[in-house]
């Protein structure tokens, strides 16, 4: 018998298999060469075989891959409520509650305290400037709107998140009791735990409660 082709290979799962080169050389027993075909033919078998199993087993690398990224990524939006007075004049206390404090996405409990004012356009304002924009708002009988920037720190020194409220009254329609929307919220940057900590959401004020409260959905 002549020697195999050597440019002839078996390709199992994207392995490239290359096969047993035969050689025989002078004459041989009949019995001999019978024998010695047995004995290569196994040898193929298990050289395929092991060709697929390495494939099968890269395969499974690349699966278990893919599903430890999938595994890393960011947790999905959940919801939370915070609550606080709506006095602005001294640090507040306030409290969360939902899916993102059982989570511990977010703490359920800390002080807020403003750290600046802004115009809707992003201009700094002093809060004289904030007195004399809501008050020409509510004597015209118009809508005022200006943002507040608050730092948010939480009671368990977990860390701190600043929170952005674009407070917006319609005077025109505010009653002196009742629930009324006044804004929306966003949380735009963090430290420690929530130094990757994201959310926006809805901002009602119960005038009959007293209380401020902050409706919406965060991540980390």
């Amino acid at each position: 018998m002549h020697a195999a082709d050597p440019e002839r290979h078996s390709s199992i799962g994207g392995c490239r298999c290359d096969p047993v080169v035969l050689r025989w050389t002078g004459r041989q027993n009949p019995g001999v060469r019978a024998g010695r075909a047995r004995s290569l033919v196994v040898e193929m078998a298990e050289e395929k075989r092991g060709c697929v199993m390495g494939s099968l087993v890269g395969l499974l690398l690349v699966l278990v891959v893919a599903v430890g990224l999938v595994g890393c990524s960011s947790s999905d939006p959940l919801a939370v409520e915070f609550r606080h007075s709506p006095a602005h004049e001294r640090a507040n206390s306030f409290d969360a509650s939902g899916l993102a404090v059982d989570d511990d996405v977010v703490c359920g409990h800390g002080t807020e305290e403003i750290v600046g004012y802004e115009s809707v356009d992003g201009v700094e304002l002093s809060r004289q400037e904030v007195d004399e924009v809501m008050g020409q708002a509510m004597d015209a009988g118009t809508v005022g709107e200006i943002v507040i920037v608050e730092e948010w720190t939480c009671s368990d020194d977990s860390g701190s998140f600043t929170m952005r409220f674009n407070n917006r009254i319609d005077f025109a329609t505010l009653e002196p009791e009742g629930e009324h929307d006044v804004g929306t919220w966003e949380i735009t940057e963090g430290t420690g735990a929530y130094s990757a900590l994201t959310g926006s959401g809805e901002v009602t004020l119960d005038l009959d409660a007293g209380l401020m409260f902050e409706t919406g959905e965060v991540q980390s």
